[in-house]
């Protein structure tokens, strides 16, 4: 006497009830799953870091880590020649990032130029003079020992690539 083989193959058959039902519970999962993914494309994370370039010569230091209150003066500490500006680890596609810096021009009063080169696949980046983002720092008119606000505006694009991104603004 043999127990626990089975000498006929079993069947599972399912009434149309409970196929229409497995239906529903695998179209429930796939759009479940979609969504999912979804959600997680439009949250990775862009790595990034800026660095912002003061060409030689101009007498133009930058003390980044400000915010968009700040009254810059020759007293703002952390002036430097080549800052490294970062937004860290955690930028979001389909997000705007905000960086401030001020900079300080301790020679004769000239206007900025602004270059960079940011790839406009990870979006757009906006340079203003001041914090409230209206006036282009390219060309604006910097007096002798003169300071002026400057903000660094990102808009990611929802499609921006993943992965780090560097990019460098001159100022001269």
């Amino acid at each position: 006497m043999e127990y626990g083989r089975c000498h006929e193959r079993m069947k599972i058959e399912f009434t149309a009830k409970r196929l229409k039902l497995t239906r529903v519970v695998i179209a429930l999962v796939a759009i479940s799953l979609a969504g999912y993914v979804a959600y997680a494309a439009s949250q990775l994370a862009v790595n990034n870091s800026a660095t912002v370039t003061i060409s030689s010569g101009q007498n133009l230091f930058l003390s980044p880590g400000q915010t968009s209150t700040t009254i810059c003066s020759a007293l703002t500490a952390g002036y430097t020649e080549s800052p490294t500006i970062s937004w860290g680890s955690n930028v979001a596609q389909q997000s705007t990032q905000d960086q401030y810096a001020c900079l300080e021009n301790t020679g004769t009063a000239h206007t900025l130029a602004v270059s960079t080169t940011f790839n406009s696949a990870d979006g757009t980046l906006n340079i203003y003079s001041g914090g409230t983002g209206t006036t282009a720092l390219n060309g604006a008119s910097l007096p002798s020992s003169g300071s002026i606000l400057v903000h660094l505006n990102w808009v990611v694009s929802s499609t921006a690539p993943l992965g780090t991104t560097n990019f460098t603004v001159t100022i001269q």
